[in-house]
């Protein structure tokens, strides 16, 4: 039976200096030999779901939503990337919301938090979907066992007023731009020095491409 922990916070820290004859040897771990995205539709269906496949164990999982940063990140516990699986880049999906995933494999300690404690390592793989829009609600996440594959699921219908339902724009952060500094006696064009700055903001509405907007300074008048 498919164990599920559903978690909106940090992320897991990954331990370092691993003595890896601690770790559970291969045999007893769940190998993860693919993982892909596709968009699934019924008469009464249409949905994104991503797959995720093993020969034998599946193993537990936790999955967390990042609304800051559009992602949904999925741990699989004492598990291990199988040799296919290509491992901390970044793959293209564009699938519905997915944009991309990123599939990642770390060795933790499950005593991290009690140092006193004789370290037990245990191998893990993070399977991580970039979405935009971003899911709204974890209600609207399925996840479930079938047959040797694990399959997450989250709507997405065909007409895109229908979408709003259920995702969300990922807010951008405003960014400001120095495009250059003039600074110093001798400085031409702005006399007793200054600088031009110019700065962007970007929002759901906004379009990427505008122009940048200038912001000079005001110099203070000669007493």
């Amino acid at each position: 039976m498919l164990w599920v922990t559903l978690l909106f916070t940090g992320i897991t820290a990954a331990s370092n200096g691993v003595d890896t004859s601690r770790v559970l040897s291969d045999s007893a771990l769940a190998i993860l030999t693919d993982a892909r995205c596709a968009e699934v539709k019924t008469e009464t269906v249409s949905e994104i779901t991503c797959f995720l496949a093993f020969p034998d164990t599946v193993p537990k999982l936790f999955y967390e939503v990042n609304k800051s940063t559009g992602e949904l990140i999925i741990k699989l516990l004492n598990c291990k990337a199988g040799d296919f699986i290509l491992k901390d880049e970044t793959q293209p999906v564009n699938q519905g919301p997915v944009t991309s995933m990123t599939i990642r494999e770390e060795i933790l300690n499950k005593n991290e938090a009690m140092p006193s404690l004789t370290p037990e390592w245990y191998s893990v793989v993070f399977v991580t979907l970039t979405c935009h829009p971003m899911i709204r609600r974890q209600e609207d996440i399925v996840v479930s066992e079938m047959g040797n594959a694990i399959t997450i699921s989250f709507p997405w219908p065909d007409k895109p007023s229908k979408r709003k339902k259920y995702y969300t724009l990922i807010n951008k952060p405003r960014r400001t731009a120095l495009i250059s500094s003039l600074i110093g006696v001798g400085t031409v064009g702005l006399a007793g020095g200054g600088y031009l700055a110019y700065k962007r903001y970007f929002s759901d509405e906004a379009k990427q491409d505008a122009p940048l907007e200038p912001v000079l300074p005001e110099h203070p008048s000669t007493p």
